[in-house]
């Protein structure tokens, strides 16, 4: 699943029928119950290249940068503090604007003349975004941090500091790779 970036593999039987397939939630899970007090999320969570976008950042903006980063979620921020998260999911529900036109005329006097602004009715982050959304401490037990996704049937979080501010995310992959270099470390 490591090398090939895939979200779960097939389980064939020696006959070579299929029996079931195993996913990042299943090692996530697994995760939770076999590795207490083994880690801390600070030593999984990824800190680089963050998909990071402010409240006012339009859906596209969002949405190029979940291909650009090849990421399934963006965290919203103010300031440096996660106020939100949107996922794929999320922008799938969007629906279009009620209006025709993509955009509506306002009217306002500018040193005794009139003007027109044009305001477009593109969607913002915060438009769609899941408000206060969970996150966990870095220096929290990432088996606490599994628990926290599996309990809450949810893909990743943003990781904080100590005072709440964002130093990176945690995602279902990146128990994936733990367990993966735990398993390369036995071998």
């Amino acid at each position: 699943m490591v090398l090939e970036n895939i979200r779960g593999l097939p389980v064939v039987n020696n006959n070579g029928e299929l029996v079931g397939i195993i996913t990042k939630t299943d090692l996530t899970r697994y995760f939770a119950d076999n590795f207490r007090g083994k880690m801390p999320v600070k030593l999984i969570y990824q800190k680089e290249n963050l998909p990071i976008v402010r409240r006012t950042h339009s859906i596209y903006r969002v949405m190029t940068m979940l291909e650009d980063l090849n990421v399934d979620r963006v965290i919203v921020v103010e300031g440096n503090k996660p106020v939100g998260i949107i996922t794929e999911t999320d922008l799938s529900f969007l629906a279009p604007p009620k209006k025709v036109e993509s955009f509506f005329k306002i009217r306002r006097r500018e040193f005794s003349e009139m003007s027109y602004d044009r305001i477009y009715l593109i969607p913002i982050a915060e438009d769609i975004m899941t408000r206060d959304p969970i996150v966990v401490e870095e220096e929290k037990d990432a088996s606490e941090a599994a628990k926290i996704i599996i309990d809450n049937n949810i893909g990743g979080m943003p990781v904080v500091d100590g005072k709440g501010e964002l130093s990176g995310i945690i995602t279902k992959f990146d128990f994936v790779r733990a367990i993966a270099r735990e398993v390369e470390k036995l071998d």
